[in-house]
């Protein structure tokens, strides 16, 4: 790989990610608020969620983008399948904003999977691409950054700042607002460095397909870290289903969840992303899981304070920012080592397969969170995901020594 000396690389990716962050948004908050303001049913506003299975099966076609031999303007293969993306998501955004709820429901929602399909792809390329431009010493900053612009694009810009354009402009206007954001991408493709990957040479389903799964199963540890990636964040998967409910429950103001819940709690998840690719840099990526691990364990912990009969908002304030500070730490501090897994001959797909197979638990586990938060209380629901994240440590903390570096 050649060595990137400067700054250019972490300002590409500052960029890509803020892109990559938009059509996610877009595929949840924005389109179900969207599809509520227009009087659609709840069922259908429910499985309007499968527009976002693009994320989930993404590795099925990253193999093709690690050795398709594109070199569109000489930006070379990954460069290029980072623009066709981007392209992709610009006007399949501005088709959506062609569309009414109530007259092209079909057309509208099978827009929003295609839009799924080139965040997705996004994702994949720029995902590998760090891997590529980045030293082993500076994942976990890189990492820092990817995950923090991620958050700026999905959760501020497309979720804070379109639902509130939403009311001024309509969602029409919001959509051609989001399809713009897709420039900021084009423009992090064209600065950031051209990088030479060891592409798969043929293009036949061993090298493409097969290949990078029995690369990857056949490192030391491999099983061991697939079950540890389903184990590291599987308490904050299952408390994290249920927080909006609780916070209701315990009587919080749809209006008090939203302030309190997405500006401190974005914030807090900014800081702490960056905050955990800092101590990434001074400690290793597995000591820092470590850590990261324990945080989490206890900011899930905190919320059963919030279980009395009338809780104040200063405390609500408090267990959100420490609870997203240690999520957005943990989150860069996993992508980090996620990375660090993949053999760069196959980046793109090994990182999209690790990635997948980290979202399992929050695809299964929704309807058995809130079996398990009737059964024992708010208190013994957060006290149990909070003991659940125990296993993963303790994964780390005696095995990550066994695991291929």
């Amino acid at each position: 790989m050649m060595k990137i000396n400067s700054k250019r690389p972490f300002y590409s990716i500052t960029l890509l990610g803020i892109a990559s962050g938009i059509p996610l948004g877009i595929v949840t908050s924005l389109l179900q608020a969207w599809m509520t303001d227009a009087g659609i049913d709840l069922k259908l506003i429910g499985m309007a969620a499968l527009v976002q299975l693009p994320y989930t099966l993404k590795f099925l076609w990253s193999p093709f983008i690690d050795v398709a031999p594109l070199n569109l303007f000489q930006l070379g293969g990954r460069r290029s399948w980072m623009l066709i993306a981007q392209v992709g998501m610009l006007f399949s955004t501005i088709l959506l904003s062609t569309f009414d709820p109530n007259l092209q429901i079909e057309s509208l929602l099978i827009t929003c999977a295609v839009i799924s399909f080139f965040g997705a792809t996004h994702d994949i390329v720029i995902d590998a691409y760090r891997r590529d431009v980045l030293s082993d010493e500076q994942l976990g900053l890189g990492s820092a950054f990817a995950t923090n612009s991620y958050l700026i694009g999905f959760r501020f810009l497309a979720t804070v700042l379109g639902l509130t354009l939403a009311d001024q402009f309509g969602w029409k206007n919001v959509m051609l607002i989001m399809s713009s954001f897709s420039f900021l991408g084009m423009i992090g493709t064209f600065i950031s460095p051209k990088i030479i990957s060891k592409m798969i040479p043929k293009f036949n389903f061993k090298t493409v397909v097969w290949s990078p799964f029995i690369n990857y199963l056949s490192k030391k540890g491999a099983w061991e870290i697939l079950l540890f990636i389903l184990l590291f964040k599987i308490g904050d998967n299952i408390a994290g289903n249920l927080m909006t409910p609780y916070y209701l429950k315990i009587g919080f103001s749809k209006t008090e969840i939203a302030w309190v819940g997405k500006m401190i709690g974005f914030w807090c998840m900014l800081c702490g992303g960056f905050l955990g690719g800092y101590l990434m840099s001074k400690i290793s990526i597995y000591k820092s899981l470590i850590i990261f691990g324990i945080l989490q364990a206890v900011s899930t912990f905190l919320f059963v304070f919030l279980d009395t009969p009338s809780p104040s908002i200063g405390l609500l304030g408090f267990v959100v920012g420490v609870e997203n500070l240690t999520a957005g730490m943990g989150s860069a501090g996993f992508a980090a080592f996620m990375l660090k897994l993949c053999d760069r001959q196959f980046t793109a797909t090994q990182y999209a397969l690790l990635t997948s197979f980290m979202g399992i638990p929050r695809v299964v586990i929704p309807s058995a969170a809130g079996f398990l938060a009737e059964s024992l209380g708010w208190s013994g629901f957060f006290i149990l995901c909070s003991f659940i994240a125990v296993p993963g440590i303790l994964m780390i903390t005696w095995r990550s020594k066994h695991w291929y570096s």
